[in-house]
């Protein structure tokens, strides 16, 4: 393995000092009734993206509670290294939020403290009682309304209206191209 690529380290076997000082008593006393209930649960809130911070370690660049969608966003020709036109055709891609996605960080992971961090700010949703109480911040198990049914049928149509949107930009985009390819110049007038 190259000195420049990441390095992936096995998550640790007890809690990190500062994840279990942040835990409190009752939390910590929490992690002796059994390895299923040792964990963090969040979910996505409002437009925060929370780095998974797992898989960035391993260099992958991921969201909890978003989903990379590659077919989001314009297309855009595709150019080699040296700046040619390779002819295909590629999407820029945009991150989906995943309504109703609970997550769970076991609560003995390296980055628990991190997530801790993130809940307190009001960067996720605590996904139960004992994740609120761990980060001391209230537990609503309704999420403030954002993960309902209702407001993933609006997350729905808003997704349905944004792609309709980017069509449109692409098909303006195409003509603009095509009048920008025809004759120019003043012989082309006359």
């Amino acid at each position: 393995m190259s000195d420049d690529q990441p390095t992936i380290r096995p998550q640790s076997t007890t809690p990190p000092a500062a994840a279990t000082a942040q835990l409190g008593a009752d939390a910590v006393g929490h992690l002796a009734a059994g390895p299923a209930q040792q964990k963090l649960r969040f979910m996505a809130k409002g437009t925060a993206m929370v780095p998974h911070y797992e898989s960035q370690a391993g260099g992958t660049r991921r969201f909890h509670g978003w989903k990379h969608d590659a077919t989001l966003g314009p297309k855009f020709k595709m150019l080699d290294t040296l700046g040619r036109e390779t002819g295909q055709t590629s999407h820029h891609g945009g991150f989906v939020k995943q309504l109703g996605q609970v997550v769970a960080v076991g609560v003995r992971s390296q980055f628990a403290a991190e997530y801790l961090r993130h809940l307190r700010d009001g960067d996720l949703w605590p996904g139960d009682a004992f994740t609120a109480q761990a980060a001391g911040v209230d537990f609503d198990p309704d999420y403030g309304g954002e993960h309902s049914e209702a407001a993933q049928a609006a997350h729905e149509e808003a997704i349905k209206a944004a792609l309709a949107l980017a069509a449109e930009a692409t098909e303006g985009a195409q003509v603009e191209a095509a009048q920008d390819d025809g004759p120019a110049g003043p012989e082309a007038k006359g």
